[in-house]
């Protein structure tokens, strides 16, 4: 099955930009016209992003067998999507796949990965024009994979609560865990490491706007993203 949700994340935000953000490469839109506001856009700029990137952290590692990939399409920019390596991570950060093109294929595109595991599709440039993305999918097994004959797992009690969530949100079984929280755009806004003592843990996110987000928890051998609402707090 095509594995429809993550959290996506790129090198750099097009500069004075609202729009071409990360996560518009995986709205299910795969218009590839810039005019249609489906497509990603990193810094046009050698010096500020020299190696452009785009991921999405599918939370959990996964069995994928293809990963299909639609380029932007206008006349002026499709062949930026050049030198580029597709990649895949697992929680471990070991590279299971990578296959690098020098040019691209064509506007619509499919990876055989083989059924690699992981959880990070990765889309890296060696050449430092903007990397642009209207569409990426990506398809495997829809269960975890363990890759190895030992049982490991994110203690499935981890909850997380008040949600909504004012000022304070609380971790139970939180021992060790390393905690980020991303916007619904895909920008990371906070991050932190538990004490390996505590078994519960507070974390401040008053610093945050209303909103929806997304909190990875991940020990060494997994990660689980769930989503919080911060609700506007009446003075």
């Amino acid at each position: 099955m095509a594995v429809k949700y993550g959290v996506a994340t790129q090198s750099t935000d097009r500069l004075n930009a609202s729009d071409g953000f990360a996560s518009l490469a995986i709205d299910g839109n795969i218009n590839g016209a810039w005019s249609g506001r489906s497509v990603t856009h990193t810094v046009a700029d050698a010096t500020l992003d020299p190696e452009p990137w785009w991921q999405v952290d599918l939370s959990n590692n996964y069995k994928i067998e293809t990963i299909k990939i639609y380029n932007r399409t206008d006349n002026c920019c499709s062949d930026r999507l050049n030198n580029f390596t597709v990649e895949v991570i697992d929680t471990n950060d070991t590279v299971t796949f990578s296959q690098f093109y020098a040019t691209v294929p064509s506007n619509a595109f499919t990876v055989t990965t083989g059924g690699v595991v992981g959880n990070i599709v990765r889309i890296s440039k060696t050449s430092a024009d903007a990397l642009s993305l209207a569409e990426v999918e990506v398809y495997g097994v829809d269960s975890v994979v363990t890759l190895s004959n030992n049982k490991f797992e994110l203690n499935n009690t981890v909850k997380l609560y008040p949600n909504p969530a004012n000022d304070i949100l609380n971790i139970t079984n939180a021992q060790g865990l390393k905690v980020s929280i991303y916007s619904i755009l895909g920008e990371q806004v906070l991050t932190t490491k538990l004490e390996q003592a505590n078994a519960n843990a507070t974390i401040d996110i008053s610093s945050l706007k209303t909103g929806v987000y997304f909190v990875k928890t991940a020990n060494a051998n997994r990660a689980i993203t769930k989503k919080i609402i911060k609700r506007f707090v009446y003075p």
